[in-house]
Parts: C-alpha cells; sequence; structure tokens
C-alpha cells in the first residue's frame, strides 16, 4: 500500500516497474521539503524487500522494519547534525552496497537532502552510481 498521495503517474510508473521486475539502479526524487520524498522513497524500498505478492503491504516483517529505521538491507543516510554529508560517508555507503542483502531481497540506499554532499562525496557517489 503505498503511503504517498497526489503522485499518480510516479506510483503507476513504479508498480508497473515492480512488475515488470524492470526497476532502474537509482532514482532521483527531487521536490520542495514536505512533499513525500522521503515516505516514497521508504515505500519502494518496502515493495522491493516485500514479502507480499502486491507489494509494499505495509503489514509484513520487511516493511515494518523498514518504517521503524530498523531493515539490515535499508540505510538511510543524511545530514545527522553535520554540516555536509562527507566523502567518508559515501565511502562507508560503498563498503555496504559491495556486501550481499542480509535480511532482504535487496540493498537500498536513500541519501535524505543530497543537495548537502560535499563535493567530493558528490563525485565519489556518481562513480558508484555509473
Amino acid at each position: 500500500m503505498w503511503q504517498v498521495i497526489g503522485q499518480d503517474k510516479i506510483l503507476a510508473l513504479l508498480g508497473h516497474s515492480l512488475k515488470e521486475d524492470n526497476v532502474a539502479h537509482a532514482y532521483l526524487l527531487v521536490g520542495p521539503r514536505h512533499v513525500g520524498k522521503r515516505t516514497l522513497a521508504l515505500n519502494l524500498a518496502q515493495a522491493l524487500n516485500c514479502d507480499d505478492p502486491e507489494p509494499p503491504c505495509g503489514q509484513c516483517h520487511s516493511c515494518h522494519r523498514i518504517l521503524e529505521g530498523k531493515h539490515a538491507d535499508v540505510t538511510s543516510l543524511g545530514l545527522d547534525s553535520k554540516v555536509e554529508i562527507g566523502i567518508d560517508d559515501i565511502r562507508q555507503l560503498q563498503r555496504l552496497a559491495n556486501l550481499p542483502p542480509y535480511e532482504g531481497k535487496c540493498k537500498v540506499f536513500i541519501i535524505d537532502e543530497a543537495e548537502y554532499l560535499s563535493t567530493e562525496a558528490a563525485n565519489s557517489l556518481l562513480k558508484i552510481l555509473e
């Protein structure tokens, strides 16, 4: 059950991609604050790791752990009282990305407020995404 309101085109696109097993390796969610970017990212993480045939169910063990921030294969990266997201944060993300999934079907990395990536961190992230 998607928890994002007013983004029918995006939800239809993601739903189709999930059904066809044709999900991109990265998505960039852009918009003003409080429009649901993080909610959509968490819902997508749920859909990718959900135990239900019609993901995201929001009820299974994986879906609950993702919303609680306790799923081993879903990592959120953000400012956390720092001035910027630094190169060390991205290097840690890269180390985690090179490990196989532990608890779910795939790994998901959510970078909140990516506009605060340092130049070094942004360049390193681009290399990972290429």
